[in-house]
C-alpha cells in the first residue's frame, strides 16, 4: 500500500520510509506499507496588491509563506499599500518560502496653522516713531491743536517653510499671535527672520501635528 507525503528531502516517487523494517518476515499476502514522497509541498500565491502591508503578511503567513518587505515611492497609487509582489498572484511556490511585497510608501502633503509670538521673538523690545496728531480741537487763534502721539514701528517679518518664503510683510512688533498657514511632507524646517536677521528655527512634524507655535 502507497501512501503519498510532502517531503523537502526526498525526491518526489522515492520512498521516505516502510512501515514494516528489511528483513522482517511477514504472512504472505499481508499489506506492506510505504511512505512514497511527491516532493516538496506547494502552495498557491495569493492576491496582495492594493493590500495593506499587516494584510499582506497575514495573507501570506495563512497560505504559508514568508514575507518580505521592501518600500518604494509612487504618489500615483495609494500610500502604505503593496504595488508589487514578487510571485504573481495564483503562482504555485514551495511551502515556507519567501514572497517579496514593495510597499508604497511617501510622505503626503499636509496642512498646518502655524502662530508666530512676534513680540516675544523681539523681547519685548519695540521701537516707536512721535508723530504729531490734531486733537480735533483748536486754540485761541483758530490753529489746530495737535499733540504727539508714539506708534510702534513696524518690523519686517519673513517666514520660511523649507525653501519657500510664505510670509514676508511689515508687521505691528507687538503682535503675538501671527497666524500663517503652511504645508509640506514629513517634518519641514521653519524659519523666522526679524528686520532680516533670524529669530528662530523650528522642526514642525507635519504627520503628526496641524498647529504649531513659535515664540
Amino acid at each position: 500500500e502507497i501512501e503519498e507525503e510532502h517531503s523537502d528531502k526526498i525526491e518526489a516517487g522515492y520512498v521516505i520510509k516502510q512501515d514494516t523494517e528489511a528483513e522482517e518476515t511477514v504472512n504472505a499476502g499481508d499489506k506492506v506499507v510505504i511512505h512514497v514522497s511527491t516532493g516538496v509541498e506547494k502552495v498557491s500565491v495569493p492576491g496582495l496588491l492594493g493590500k495593506s502591508e499587516d494584510d499582506a503578511k497575514s495573507a501570506l503567513k495563512k497560505a504559508g509563506l514568508k514575507a518580505i518587505v521592501k518600500t518604494d515611492e509612487d504618489t500615483a497609487k495609494d500610500n502604505n499599500t503593496v504595488i508589487k509582489q514578487s510571485v504573481n498572484e495564483g503562482e504555485e511556490v514551495e511551502k515556507n518560502s519567501s514572497v517579496t511585497i514593495t510597499v508604497n510608501q511617501f510622505n503626503e502633503i499636509k496642512n498646518a496653522t502655524l502662530t508666530v509670538n512676534v513680540k516675544s521673538l523681539l523681547g519685548g523690545k519695540v521701537e516707536y516713531d512721535e508723530i504729531e496728531k490734531e486733537t480735533g480741537e483748536v486754540d485761541e487763534e483758530g490753529n489746530p491743536i495737535t499733540e504727539t502721539e508714539k506708534v510702534a514701528k513696524d518690523v519686517k517679518v519673513k517666514i520660511v517653510v523649507g525653501k519657500d518664503t510664505v510670509y514676508n510683510e511689515k508687521t505691528d512688533p507687538t503682535m503675538t499671535n501671527l497666524i500663517q498657514p503652511i504645508s509640506g511632507q514629513g517634518t519641514v524646517t521653519v524659519k523666522v527672520y526679524i528686520d532680516d536677521i533670524l529669530k528662530k528655527t523650528s522642526q514642525c512634524n507635519l504627520n503628526e501635528e496641524t498647529k504649531f507655535t513659535i515664540e
